[in-house]
């Protein structure tokens, strides 16, 4: 993403930079709080970053790049 003068410079989405997650100036913390009012549950929050960071946990092991879902298809994994 190109900021200037705290303005965003990017053109159009095709070249836009998505902001990743190591581009993050600040600790990202998720909380799970209690509560008795629906709705309830954590996924929503906290589950889309979590293929992301499994796929770049298996790739920075030395396995393949994933760059699609599901990550196995008949046991083997997909890249």
């Amino acid at each position: 993403m190109l900021v200037e003068d705290a303005r965003i410079k990017s053109d159009n989405f095709d070249t836009y930079s998505m902001l990743r997650i190591g581009d993050s100036v600040t600790k990202i913390q998720v909380t799970v709080m209690q509560k008795d009012a629906e709705p309830a549950g954590a996924g929503e929050m906290g589950l889309p970053p979590l293929a992301p960071a499994v796929a770049n946990t298996i790739a920075a092991a030395g396995g393949p790049r994933l760059r699609a879902q599901p990550f196995y298809i008949e046991g083997k994994l997909r890249s």
